[in-house]
């Protein structure tokens, strides 16, 4: 029992310890944007900048799945787990193919002029804008079962029995009001764009549709979530662990 505790509680301590560290690194990340203004995309210079605007796009791309013209987007293909996987508290659904057009830019555009988004390592927060459930993946529209070829997706098990799949996309469109927060870089002949400053640290780009005040909003119960969570978790493994020491 002694030994249960102890390792049992050790291994809570350190994902408490996770989930806190996340939830304060996101009320950070709410302070960071409350200190910074949107600007009308024309007076931006170099630094940390919050613009709105309206997405456009100079290319002709469509969603994969709905074929919707887009700016942006983001796709899971999700996998429908066992009942017994399910009562096992895994949760309904399993994510085993995720792919985005993060290597490709897009623009936003207010009264004042136009920005180049760069998206890639963006933390997104986009609403789910279209799913389709397929009871026998095999069944699926002839777009989706390219998809699945080029993404070494099976619509059957290793014992050919149909797999059941999920399909959804998040995506910015074409006159979507976005919210962009990032490091802004002007060129010499007056091109702006806006990205993370470094690609794994530092201020981070954040992208979203919809306004600040949404974002933020959505942001700040991700973080206050967050913390009580990880708090809650590691106040009772500590209580674990002691009681492993004095039993």
């Amino acid at each position: 029992m002694e030994e249960v505790l102890l390792n049992g509680g050790s291994i809570a301590l350190i994902i408490g310890g996770i989930i806190l560290a996340s939830g304060f690194s996101r009320w950070r990340l709410v302070n960071l944007i409350s200190k910074v203004s949107p600007n009308k995309i024309a007076s931006i210079g170099e630094g940390l900048y919050e613009v709105e605007g309206q997405a456009t796009t100079t290319l002709s791309q469509r969603t994969p799945f709905s074929k919707v013209p887009c700016s942006y987007y983001r796709v899971s293909v999700q996998r429908l787990r066992s009942s017994a996987q399910r009562n096992k508290g895994l949760g309904q659904w399993k994510t085993i193919n995720r792919s985005s057009t993060a290597s490709q830019t897009f623009c936003l555009e207010d009264s004042s002029g136009s920005i180049e988004v760069l998206p890639s390592r963006a933390r997104i927060f986009i609403d789910e804008s279209w799913s389709q459930y397929f009871e026998n993946a095999s069944q699926c529209p002839a777009h989706i079962k390219e998809y699945m070829r080029q993404h070494w997706i099976f619509s059957r098990t290793l014992l050919f029995f149909p797999r059941s799949l999920r399909f959804v996309e998040y995506a910015i469109c074409p006159d979507d009001s976005v919210y962009a927060f990032g490091w802004c870089r002007c060129s010499a002949d007056g091109k702006r764009s806006i990205s993370r400053k470094y690609p794994f640290f530092g201020p981070p780009l954040i992208l979203g549709r919809g306004t600040e005040s949404s974002i933020e909003d959505e942001i700040k119960s991700g973080a206050q979530l967050g913390i009580w969570v990880g708090a809650l978790i590691s106040a009772l493994s500590l209580c674990a662990i002691v009681c492993g020491f004095l039993s």
